[in-house]
């Protein structure tokens, strides 16, 4: 019937624009909270050079070791995300974590992540430089620097940006000796005004065509 077969095609719409958003707004940073590996004591140390988990390197030009700890951790701050945290860029050496990630070619990203300052590292709080390079080259225009004040619990940081080509990009953060705690990651696309109504009209769809099932009639 007319009918079924407009029903299957408002379903399979619905279907397909739910799913591509979905895609999109995946997080594509692995090990985005540091729960990998985990911390059994108080705290993990890693060299410059060696992984994190998955995704994370330690840059082997970092001047400074790295720490996975736990929340709170050594008198640290509390993380809002997973139990774990990284604590890299321990005064008074800088250090450059990084990691290798897949983008969409043209398209508006926002990244956010969690930082914090632990206790015992300078009075200047903590900093981070956030750069995101293709090819080795800045799409940014340069790096993006984030600050928090002496003790400051995590607080929350955004970077808005736009890709170039579709392929390997590398998300480049850099602390500079101040003992600065990061966690949390999170790298999604940010959905254009389209794709919402689009979202919002096969949401409407898929409602309407419940009903009219559960009525046998439209």
């Amino acid at each position: 019937m007319l009918r079924n077969r407009i029903i299957g095609f408002v379903l399979a719409f619905a279907i397909a624009v739910t799913v591509n958003i979905e895609r999109l707004s995946a997080d594509v940073i692995q090990n985005a909270s540091f729960e990998m590996p985990a911390v059994v004591d108080s705290f993990l140390v890693f060299a410059p050079g060696d992984a994190i988990g998955n995704g994370w390197i330690l840059d082997p030009l970092s001047g400074s070791n790295a720490l996975l700890l736990k929340s709170g951790g050594l008198g640290g701050p509390t993380t809002n995300d997973g139990g774990q945290y990284l604590l890299f860029g321990a005064a008074p050496d800088f250090g450059i974590l990084r990691q290798d990630v897949i983008l969409e070619s043209s398209t508006p990203y926002r990244l956010t992540f969690e930082l914090g300052d632990q206790p015992g590292g300078p009075s200047i709080g903590a900093g981070i430089k956030v750069d995101m390079l293709f090819n080795g080259v800045s799409i940014l225009g340069g790096q993006r620097s984030f600050s928090v004040p002496q003790g400051s619990p995590f607080a929350t940081k955004e970077l808005l940006f736009n890709s170039g080509a579709v392929g390997s990009y590398r998300l480049h953060l850099t602390a500079d000796g101040n003992s600065t705690s990061v966690d949390a990651f999170n790298l999604v696309v940010v959905p254009e005004p389209s794709a919402l109504t689009l979202l919002s009209i096969a949401t409407i769809a898929f409602s309407v065509t419940v009903r009219c099932r559960k009525r046998e009639r439209c």
